[in-house]
Parts: C-alpha cells; structure tokens; sequence
C-alpha cells in the first residue's frame, strides 16, 4: 500500500500537466482598459481610400456668331475650325449668344465675331478658357484673350487689289467702279482703285475701239433707287467698261442681279451676301481671318493667350475663272502691298 500511494500520486500530476498543455490559448489577448481603443489587426491592414472623381476634359470650342455679324466671315472661321477641332477629337459649337453660365469646364476656348459685346469681361470670368476676339473693335490682349483686327489701311489695300485684278483680267483694260456719291468711303475706294488699276497698265489706254482711258467711275447717290443704279452701270457699259467693282453700301440684291444679267465681271470687298446661285465671274477681296486662325490654333491649344494678329487679304474666285497665271500674279503685288513696298492710297506721299 505504501508503494501504491506515490505511485497514483504521480500520475495525477502528469494527467493535470496535460491538460493543462492541451488548454493553452494560441495568442494573448490583448487588454483594454477604460477609455481606451483597440484596433484589430484585420482593421489596420485595409486602407480605405475615398472615391475620386476625373475632372471633366475641355473638349468644346465655342463660335460665338452674333446677330449681325459677317456670314462670310463666319463661313470661312466654320470652315477652319472644322478642320482644326477635327484634328484634336474636339466639339465644334456655333451660338448666337453667350453668357457666363455657358462657361463650363468642358470648354476648350472660344472664338467671337463682330459685333459680339463684353467679351474682355467674359475672358475676365473664365481664366481657363482661352478667348480670341475677330474684328471687334477696342480689345486689348490679356493673358486668355488673343485677337485678330485688320490692318489700319485695309480698305486702301482691298481697294487698290481690285482696282489692280479689275484690269488684270480684262481687254484692253476696260474696267470700272461704281461708288456711292457723297460719301468719304465712296472717295477711299475710287482714289485707290485707281491706284492700283494704273500700277499695272499706267494710262490704260484701249487699242482698239472705243478707244478710251480707263477705269471708268460711276456713282450712285441712292443705293435702293433702281433708276439711280441701273442708269450708273448703263452709263459703264456704254463706255465698254466688261468688269465692275462695287463698294459694299451698293450692293443690293436687284443690283447684282442686274449686273449678272448684262454679263459683266464683279470684284467685290469682304461679302456677297446678294449674289444669286447662278452668277460666275465673280472675286472677292477679303480678309484672311482663316490664315490668322491658322496661326493662332497652337496657342489656343497651349494656354498662351496675349497675342494680337493683323490679317493680310486673301482672294476668293467664284468658280475659278481667273487664270492661275493672273492668281500668281495678284499674289504677288499683294506681298509687296503688304510688306510697304507699294502705297495704296493717292494721298499717302
């Protein structure tokens, strides 16, 4: 008995031993006294990260085409950009009116045309977006307005470059002008298409009958007087007179018509708003606001605003009658035109 006793003794300390082994925890637990926080292990592995949100990418460019703006000018800025905004995977967009809450940050840049108002305060409100003004009057660059005027001189210039093409492509010289009586523009134009027309022929004198010195003048007092106008343009053809150039205030819808029907040549400045579907031989004397905008393109597209340009002029042929011979010819007497070489008006000494 005395032997037994150890014995189970023994064996109740290793029973207890293990297990207790079995029991033991795998981790100790952390403790948490009052007040205090215990992240888990699982909660301080995952980041959370808030979701955000591109910003939205300046894809439209704006025309902004005022009641009463030029259509031709229109028309040639529309046909540009259409190929520029094509280029960059942009929006063209063409409005009549524009207001600040048209400003979104989707807008690349916009593009006025006289007579638009306020645009100096528009480009002031959206220092983002770049802005080019078009022929309106009292803009002065700024770090997000660019702008293209003509030249101070631009109506001695067109004037003499039709006074120029006039006998450049017809016989023995025989053109003409028809003006407004009266007006200081009507005197502008007649002086320097004069100028221009002898540049190139000196006393233009015909060959052959009727022999006369051209160009020939007619003026009209009242634009909307049938009687007035048909009599003037009566009077240039009697005289020989086969291509025509009219200052803007004459021309009327009856009065292009008019000359169509008696199959004269027509030089017109800046728009033909009243030229029927059916008339040919006709040129336009504008300014080259698609070249401008051509070159102004890449810094509308990198922020650089600040920039002014002053159009040159550019030639517009309806239905390419006039000889590429007589178009090299033009262009080149207007690079000098252009670069002071040769003084359009009969007035500047």
């Amino acid at each position: 008995m005395l032997l037994k006793r150890p014995v189970i003794i023994l064996t109740l300390l290793f029973v207890i031993l293990l297990f207790s082994a079995c029991n033991k925890p795998s981790a100790s637990t952390p403790t948490q006294t009052p007040g205090e926080y215990i992240q888990s292990p699982s909660a301080a592995a995952v980041e959370t990260i808030a979701p955000t949100l591109p910003p939205q990418a300046a894809t439209r460019v704006i025309l902004w085409s005022p009641l009463g703006s030029n259509f031709m000018v229109k028309a040639d800025l529309e046909s540009a950009l259409l190929s520029l905004v094509s280029d960059e995977s942009l929006e063209l967009i063409t409005v009549e009116n524009l207001t600040p809450a048209d400003l979104t940050p989707t807008v690349k840049a916009v593009l006025a045309l006289a007579p638009a108002e306020g645009l100096s305060t528009l480009a002031a409100s959206a220092p983002t977006i770049q802005f080019l003004g078009v022929g309106i009057d009292g803009l002065v660059p700024t770090s997000n307005l660019s702008i293209i005027i003509p030249s101070e001189n631009s109506l001695e210039q067109k004037a003499f470059m039709a006074g120029y093409l006039s006998v450049l492509i017809t016989d023995d010289y025989r053109a003409g002008v028809l003006v407004q009586s009266g007006s200081v523009t009507g005197q502008t134009l007649s002086g320097s298409f004069f100028v221009g027309a002898r540049y190139l022929c000196g006393l233009c004198n015909a060959r052959f009958a009727p022999v006369e010195y051209y160009p020939k003048i007619a003026e009209v007092a009242d634009p909307q007087s049938q009687t007035e106008w048909q009599y003037a343009v009566d009077l240039l053809r009697n005289q020989g007179v086969q291509t025509i150039f009219i200052q803007p205030e004459l021309n009327t819808k009856p009065l292009m018509d008019y000359l169509n029907s008696v199959g004269v040549n027509i030089i017109l400045l800046d728009s033909t708003p009243n030229i029927g579907p059916n008339t040919t031989n006709v040129a336009l004397i504008k300014n080259d606001y698609q070249s401008a905008l051509s070159e102004l393109w890449p810094s509308l597209l990198e922020n650089m605003g600040g920039k002014e340009i002053i159009t040159g002029l550019a030639l517009e042929p309806e239905n390419d009658w006039i000889s590429e011979g007589r178009l090299r010819l033009f262009y080149a007497v207007l690079d000098d035109l252009e670069t002071g070489f040769i003084k359009p008006s009969p007035f500047n000494y």
